[in-house]
């Protein structure tokens, strides 16, 4: 047959034993008293061993004597006035510093508030200054495209000027040479003018010697 588990009674008993033999009625000395027995079964009943065992030395206690109730009662009034006096300070100290508290949020708030404002003002003007830039940017290019269109335009009537000054130049060139043939081939050219000098001497006989 299997061997029965500690009661409750055995526990009590055991807990009393050992209480008055001066001995710390705990899990480990129960079970060592009782030569067996599980921490899971003995605690349980071990815990309420204990709460009767306080309740019945409360109940136990005489009562003060009424001089020595009355200076407790001074004591504890004396007591209950410094906490509530030292409660109403820390009350107090702690308005102070809700007041504080709330003080520094509410500039806290309104730096943020100025710092947003000045943050979007900022990307307001980044945002402005990018447009503007974009603007000039647009009207750089479409200006340039404009002066490439206009140095290609003056190249290209630079080039058809050189052409065409080469053409008259090569035209010129011909009619001189054209000119130059017909003077030397034509028979009715009249013959190149004799010297005034030479004219007057040969003409006349009547000049004296």
């Amino acid at each position: 047959m299997p061997r029965p588990g500690i009661t409750r009674e055995q526990v009590f008993e055991a807990a009393e034993h050992l209480t008055q033999a001066d001995h710390n009625p705990t899990v480990l000395a129960i079970r060592a008293h009782l030569g067996s027995g599980s921490p899971n079964t003995i605690g349980p009943h071990l815990a309420d061993w204990k709460a009767q065992h306080d309740t019945a030395q409360a109940e136990a206690v005489p009562p003060l004597p009424e001089p020595i109730e009355t200076a407790m009662q001074q004591v504890w009034g004396l007591a209950v006035r410094q906490a509530q006096d030292q409660l109403q300070g820390e009350r107090q100290a702690l308005n102070v510093v809700r007041k504080e508290i709330g003080q520094e949020r509410a500039e806290l708030s309104a730096e943020i508030e100025h710092l947003d404002a000045a943050v979007e003002q900022a990307q307001s003007e980044v945002r402005k200054a990018v447009e503007a830039l974009n603007v000039e940017r647009e009207a750089h290019n479409q200006t340039k495209e404009k002066l490439q269109g206009e140095v290609a335009d003056l190249r290209n009537e630079a080039t058809a000027a050189r052409e065409r000054v080469a053409n008259l130049e090569g035209q010129v060139t011909a009619l001189k040479e054209q000119f130059e043939a017909l003077t030397v081939a034509s028979p009715d050219r009249e013959p190149a003018p004799a010297k005034t000098g030479e004219s007057k001497a040969g003409g006349t006989g009547d000049n004296p010697k």
